[in-house]
């Protein structure tokens, strides 16, 4: 299958990454399965929105024979488990510090809501992996759990309903 990405000569030109941590830091290959999906990676603006420079397009014949299918199969990986686990305890904490903070009985009650509806809360999260290419998972210090556990498994990369990841 054909897929599509535009990258840029120079990394400091990635302005998507400010946060001073690799994003990638695996090297993962990402394309497009579409040409309008790639499309909105063909130019790099500065924060002012100036345009500082256009990509240059990759086209590749990807073998997707070895990809693991993101959207229906996400749900096995132990990464995906640890991503839900780790975001509701964070949150789950903070909303308990708050509760034991707390000097009214009306605010304990409101926190202690706010504990109890984090059993909603993988459904939310779940939604946000989905309309988002799966990018909580793949960016940063949960890629590596990503790429470690997918190869663990024998695959050369994922796909999504959108793109295709490529280790």
């Amino acid at each position: 299958m054909k897929a599509y990405r535009y990258n840029t000569e120079k990394r400091e030109d990635r302005g998507y990454n400010r946060t001073g941590v690799e994003k990638n830091p695996n090297n993962v290959k990402f394309y497009a399965k579409t040409l309008e999906y790639a499309d909105k990676y063909k130019y790099i603006y500065s924060d002012a929105g100036e345009l500082v420079d256009e990509c240059t397009m990759e086209v590749a014949e990807v073998d997707d024979t070895n990809l693991f299918d993101m959207v229906n199969n996400f749900r096995e990986l132990n990464s995906y488990k640890n991503y839900i686990f780790s975001t509701i305890e964070l949150q789950k904490k903070d909303y308990t510090f708050f509760m034991n903070k707390a000097k009214k009985a009306r605010e304990r009650k409101m926190w202690a809501s706010a504990i109890d509806n984090l059993k909603n809360r993988e459904e939310e999260l779940v939604k946000g992996l989905l309309n988002q290419e799966f990018q909580q998972l793949s960016d940063f210090e949960a890629q590596n759990e990503l790429v470690s556990e997918l190869k663990g498994l024998g695959y050369n990369g994922y796909k999504t309903t959108k793109e295709i990841a490529l280790f």
